[in-house]
């Protein structure tokens, strides 16, 4: 089996779909979180995000009520 690469292993993270899926929202929700800055991301392309594991449990502890 090859090793992943450096790249591969940088983006590692959730899709949106996977997100918005696990926290019981909508994708878009999830979008505008993106867009205020308050939700960080790995931009891959225009179209392609993936949201690192850390980002997402900082996003929710900032977010705990």
């Amino acid at each position: 089996m090859k090793p992943a690469s450096k790249r591969q292993l940088d983006v590692a993270g959730f899709t949106l779909p996977q997100v918005a899926a696990s926290l019981n929202v909508c994708r878009r929700f999830l979008e505008l979180q993106i867009k205020a800055g308050h939700l960080k991301v790995v931009r891959l392309s225009a179209r392609c995000v993936r949201i690192r594991p850390v980002d997402l449990a900082d996003y929710l502890e900032r977010r705990a009520v």
